[in-house]
């Protein structure tokens, strides 16, 4: 283990030190395949114990649907799922730590981002249950009128409830594990069953009668087009200008600059867009922000596209996936409409919102704070959640930096001054990175603080505000507070190389085509 600790240190990966594979895409591929093996393994045999423990709803809905089944605490549980826990987790880590993809910063952040994910999904399947006795998410199924099983024989008018982990049936408990694996906001594939961890919001949608193949092609790929147009027009606007990258600070120090200019450039690049005049800020802000949004929606929808026409194409399969099984991400590529920064979070979190539920709550179950709602419960998980999220993007952004700035660390020689000169220039130690930190932990005070001031503000009766003017007034609080804190984590973006030249994130640029024939975005 200290062999392959030592490799990821240096970027190798774990398969180059067992095999001799030379670290690349492929030995990716294999630690995802690897993990996801085991993961599998693990949500397969994992059984729950019968008797379903209630939880209470503040939504209202049906107690029936607010149930999960507990945890089976038997000692060959704990040694089975912390065997493959801890096996699939090292696979995961391999896709974290090593440096598969040496072309791109985008292709290294997502390598190692879906690395990430997989151990929270460990987690959460072999890990999380032991501590707060709750198990695994489990079947629901959709009322049908007039619909009898085939196996059961019952009337499948009436919900009923399945662990598709006790299911005695091997069918079903592989359909069960392949469907949780591949499901991020709890939508099945199979169309008469859902997750428990289903939201509301997702689960209005999904309540809407499937579309026709047709039309569910024709928009999806208008919709593709669209989103491919915005990544071309941002990235055109985020490389119209020259970002001082690592290489000019260290050329200014080996060309022996003054200590102001070096200072100057030092600053341009820890903080390249906080650093612009205020007026400037804002385009490359937004930016940020829906470059991200679209980046899932460009690898979502092509997804969505091939998976619902093969179900089509060859019903033999019996896939039985229609188009409400890929809900659309987001409702449109630049999300304007949301009035709280409660609710633009919470447009984001729907995606990975169990993800993160399932990393807290046994946290504050370890905390004594009971499993019933009340305000210290829900402050303690803000807090949890957007510092557990601070500490995913340190990981993510400083172990690309780590390896694209080692070439600088070299240019010293045998000098020690120099090389510290250098270092300190360049490099940020990850708990001293202020912008990740202050961007993430400052979102759950500014939550709180919206609720507890802002809300109660806009909406006093006493103060007789038109609806309008409320909405006006939300929505000035939510754009300056996201502007103002996106900043911050604007300048780690930038800092990490996303906007380089290098970074072709479009195979043909019909803008700059037109605007200055490099149809090929490679200027």
């Amino acid at each position: 283990m200290q062999t392959i600790v030592a490799a990821w240190r240096d970027g190798v990966s774990l398969w180059t030190v067992i095999c001799g594979t030379p670290t690349s895409q492929a030995t990716c591929g294999l630690s995802l395949l690897a993990g996801l093996a085991l993961l599998s393994l693990a949500i397969y045999f994992t059984p729950s114990s019968e008797a379903p423990s209630s939880t209470n709803d503040p939504t209202g809905k049906p107690p029936t649907t607010r149930k999960r089944f507990g945890y089976d605490r038997t000692p060959f549980t704990y040694i089975r799922n912390s065997v493959l826990g801890a096996t699939s987790t090292i696979f995961f880590l391999d896709m974290v730590l090593a440096r598969h993809s040496a072309s791109m910063v985008h292709f290294e952040v997502g390598e190692a981002t879906v690395g990430m994910y997989g151990i929270f999904r460990v987690w959460e399947t072999c890990f999380a249950g032991i501590i707060d006795g709750i198990g695994l998410p489990y079947w629901e199924c959709l009322p049908r009128s007039g619909v009898r099983t085939e196996r059961t024989g019952q009337d499948a008018s009436s919900p009923r409830l399945k662990d598709g982990s006790t299911s005695s049936h091997r069918q079903d408990r592989a359909k069960y594990t392949l469907d949780l694996l591949t499901s991020v906001r709890g939508v099945s594939w199979i169309n008469d069953r859902k997750f428990s961890i289903l939201s509301s919001r997702t689960e209005r949608d999904r309540s809407e009668p499937p579309v026709p193949l047709r039309v569910f092609l024709r928009k999806r790929f208008a919709y593709l087009v669209l989103c491919l147009v915005l990544v071309d027009i941002f990235d055109t606007l985020n490389k119209s200008r020259h970002w001082t990258d690592a290489e000019d600070v260290v050329s200014a120090i080996l060309a022996g600059s003054s200590k102001r200019e070096v200072a100057r450039l030092e600053i341009s690049y820890r903080h390249p867009v906080t650093s612009l005049p205020w007026y400037q800020q804002p385009p490359f802000v937004f930016s940020v922000c829906v470059l991200t949004q679209l980046a899932l929606e460009v690898f979502y929808t092509p997804l969505a596209i091939f998976c619902v026409g093969l179900s089509h194409l060859f019903p033999s399969m019996r896939l039985g996936i229609n188009s409400n099984a890929f809900l659309s991400l987001f409702h449109n590529p630049i999300s304007l409409h949301t009035r709280t920064v409660a609710g633009f979070w919470s447009a984001w979190h729907h995606i990975f919102k169990n993800s993160f539920q399932r990393l807290v709550d046994p946290l504050v179950y370890l905390f004594g704070i009971p499993n019933t709602p009340n305000h210290a419960r829900r402050v303690l998980k803000f807090v949890l959640t957007f510092a557990f999220s601070a500490i995913l993007h340190i990981t993510l952004m400083h172990r690309t930096q780590r390896f694209s700035l080692r070439p600088y660390y070299e240019l010293g020689g045998h000098d020690p001054v120099l090389r510290n000169r250098i270092l300190d220039a360049i490099w940020t130690p990850p708990w001293a990175d202020l912008d990740i930190i202050l961007f993430f932990t400052s979102q759950a005070f500014a939550i709180l603080f919206e609720r507890s001031f802002i809300l109660p503000l806009v909406s006093w009766s006493n103060r007789r505000i038109h609806p309008r003017s409320s909405v006006v007034l939300l929505r000035l609080w939510t754009y300056h507070w996201l502007f103002y804190s996106g900043r911050w984590w604007s300048d780690v973006w930038v800092r990490c190389g996303f906007w380089a030249p290098q970074e072709r994130v479009v195979l043909i640029s019909i803008v700059r085509g037109i605007w200055n024939g490099d149809w090929r975005a490679t200027g």
